[in-house]
């Protein structure tokens, strides 16, 4: 099975796992005293619809040029000005979902995400959880298994 997994929580956004669909994401922490899924969705964006140019031809070998010449500021700046659509500013935080439970100290602490059935799931002790995010019914999907957790949704 192909999966990513590792021995610890996620201590920031970049250890954490993601799922999703093609419009709404989710960011899983899988912590165990208190576990956060931060979710987004494409439907909230910020800034306003722009309009740019359908050649972006010029454009990119600009940036393919400055890319070479490792002025990547520079580039990003070309990107973001001239390249980026009006739909480029979506999936903003929709809010946290934040799951409680006193478990004191674990054992056998595992977190993974099938790189087949983009189920994530974290396991110790004696509790099992497992999230994913379906496309064809558009929805995020948690199931806790072993535990009595208290929820908090914040915004």
């Amino acid at each position: 099975m192909n999966e990513l997994f590792f021995n610890q929580s996620a201590e920031d956004f970049f250890g954490a796992l993601l799922l999703g669909n093609g419009r709404m994401g989710v960011t899983v922490y899988g912590g165990v005293e208190e576990d956060v899924y931060a979710f987004n969705d494409d439907t909230l964006w910020s800034g306003y619809p722009k309009e740019y140019g359908k050649d972006c031809s010029e454009a990119f070998e600009r940036v393919r040029k400055l890319v070479a010449e490792e002025r990547i500021l520079e580039a990003e700046k070309v990107m973001v000005q001239e390249v980026s659509g009006g739909w480029s500013q979506c999936y903003l935080p929709a809010g946290n979902l934040v799951i409680r439970g006193a478990y004191g100290a674990v054992e056998r602490y595992r977190r993974s995400l099938s790189l087949e059935t983009a189920l994530h799931t974290v396991t110790f002790d004696r509790v099992r959880r497992e999230a994913f995010v379906s496309f064809p019914d558009d929805v995020a999907c948690i199931r806790y298994v072993g535990c009595l957790p208290t929820l908090e949704l914040t915004m």
